[in-house]
């Protein structure tokens, strides 16, 4: 099990949770995690280039802030480092290396870049648990978003540009999100204004997520549901039951028919003669891709076997299954994996999945590990710091299910999540390690004031006393 260092690394003093400069460095970071999962720049004002501007900026916050080395340090760091030196290698015996190479720099290093901001620039735990609200706010935004400018011609929601043009990405990235704007609902006053915007939040969330059809993500969230009501408290158990009935009823009553019948083809693969031509349509469509999404499964598994330490090369999958049909004169599908577990495991070798699984499993028992120990501390903030650890904890579990069904080895996504774990255990690691202390009640000065407070009955005990001993000296 991983345990928490018994001390901070040394390489840098933590910045103080009041400085202006610890703020502005929360700031930034906050300002690119809002960047990267509202998608608002992808709506809004994408001919300015804020996105890289920022991102910029923050790597230079952090370059200057004292705390790269000390990122370093950290378990997951090192596993990352592992993972993106496999890459490298895999790389170079690529079935094509230009396209690997344009990957690794292009895209994973944006994402190992986030994992860098978070742990270098988040330094205590308000910092921590501000980054999740951040988070919070940033799904919120994006639900309203989807909802608004949804492409739904073909009957399911998706973006029309940017990184979520696809339906069951924008289902991720939703599914994941929902956790911090459960914990923004639950650490809210009972009538405050962040608690009635986060109901809201929740319920677009729903309605959009029904309406992005992703199969898979109906399956992750019913794996994921039984797990947040066996680990919770009874009041969140109450509120999941509510929330999930609300989502069902909202969604539900808004389904087109063609969505419906997409759904319904988890039980039945068969096409009614009695319905539309465009429902029959998205039923064929739903089918013909389950199958598709097996065939690509299966041959995924087999190009494991036979590449099985370095792959065919990061985001080659596809291209090494066109070559292999080229040679036999047919032609096949430009069709990624839709696993990433086995995404990595073909692309870049069982090795490479191995570390994958294992910065997954570090994160989500981090993540668990804060949640039993700050929940049992009698200070008022470690309960923000249970809350903040739980909303990762399911967040990464949301995300390990929904890989089941996705290619998204080397997006953005877990390298957040490990660096938001990772700065919350190192910003509480004295806390959870020093013993639980119990106030203790201390003597007050006597003063005349406090001399009216004695119980009446000692104090007249000892007056009598004094005046029999006066009469007996008289008396001597």
């Amino acid at each position: 099990m991983d345990q928490p260092p018994a001390v901070l690394p040394t390489s840098a003093k933590p910045t103080s949770a009041r400085s202006p400069r610890g703020t502005i460095q929360c700031y930034l970071v906050c300002l690119v995690l809002f960047i990267f999962y509202s998608r608002f720049f992808d709506v809004y004002l994408t001919q300015y280039k804020i996105p890289a501007t920022v991102l910029g900026i923050t790597a230079l916050a952090s370059l200057f802030s004292g705390h790269l080395l000390q990122s370093l340090q950290y378990r997951v760091t090192k596993m990352l480092i592992l993972f993106t030196v496999v890459l490298i290698v895999s790389s170079a015996f690529s079935v094509w290396r230009g396209g690997s190479i344009e990957l690794i720099t292009s895209v994973w290093s944006k994402s190992l870049l986030v994992y860098v901001l978070i742990v270098s620039l988040i330094q205590n735990w308000r910092h921590s648990t501000q980054l999740a609200r951040t988070m919070a706010w940033s799904t919120g935004v994006l639900s309203v978003l989807s909802y608004i400018y949804a492409n739904g011609e073909s009957g399911r929601f998706f973006l029309k540009d940017g990184k979520l043009s696809n339906p069951n990405d924008l289902a991720q990235a939703l599914l994941v999100g929902l956790p911090f704007l459960l914990m923004l609902f639950s650490q809210s006053a009972t009538l405050a204004p962040t608690r009635i915007v986060s109901l809201f939040f929740i319920g677009i969330l729903g309605i959009d997520l029904l309406h992005t059809g992703s199969r898979g993500a109906m399956v992750s969230a019913a794996i994921c549901l039984p797990v947040v009501i066996a680990t919770s408290s009874s009041k969140v158990k109450i509120g999941t039951a509510l929330v999930l009935v609300a989502i069902l009823a909202s969604g539900t009553l808004a389904f087109s028919p063609a969505l419906r019948a997409r759904y319904l083809t988890f039980f039945d693969s068969t096409v009614d003669e009695d319905t539309s031509e465009q429902t029959a349509h998205v039923s064929e469509i739903a089918v013909a891709s389950a199958m598709s999404r097996r065939e690509v499964l299966l041959e995924s598994v087999k190009v494991t076997l036979l590449h099985p330490i370095l792959g065919v090369g990061p985001d080659m999958f596809a291209e090494s299954r066109e070559r292999e049909a080229a040679k036999q004169g047919k032609h096949a599908a430009f069709l990624l994996t839709h696993n990433t577990y086995t995404q990595v495991s073909s692309e870049c070798g069982i090795p490479a999945l191995v570390i994958f699984v294992a910065i997954l499993v570090s994160t989500f028992r981090t993540a668990t590990r804060i949640h039993r120990l700050s929940s049992k501390r009698p200070e008022p903030f470690m309960k923000t710091v249970a809350a903040t650890a739980s909303a990762l904890r399911y967040s990464v579990l949301a995300y390990a299910t929904t890989s089941l069904f996705l290619s998204v080895a080397y997006q953005a996504l877990l390298p957040t999540l490990a660096g938001m774990v990772v700065a919350l255990e190192y910003s509480v690691a004295r806390q959870l390690a020093a013993p639980a202390s119990r106030p203790v009640r201390v003597q007050p000065p006597l003063t005349a004031a406090g001399l009216m407070t004695v119980p009446a009955r000692p104090v007249i005990g000892y007056a009598t006393r004094l005046k029999s001993k006066f009469r007996e000296k008289s008396l001597a």
